[in-house]
């Protein structure tokens, strides 16, 4: 796991925050081995729809 890669969400455990499974977002700081800061975008518009620390269980780095 580094900063700026590409992950997509494997939980909606942060469906009440806007985040559901399937997301894809990018990580923007590294807190520990457990979480880290992720934000993700709207496809058509690039704003932010939601800025998270999110466990790493929940999510998948995937590659492009």
């Amino acid at each position: 796991m580094k900063k700026y890669q590409k992950i997509r969400m494997t939980s909606s455990r942060y469906r009440c925050d806007g985040i559901t499974e399937g997301m894809i977002g990018y990580i923007l700081e590294i807190y520990d081995e457990r979480s880290c800061e992720v934000e993700f975008s709207d496809a058509d518009s690039g704003a932010t729809v939601a800025c998270q620390a999110i466990d790493k269980a929940c999510f998948e780095v995937i590659d492009d």
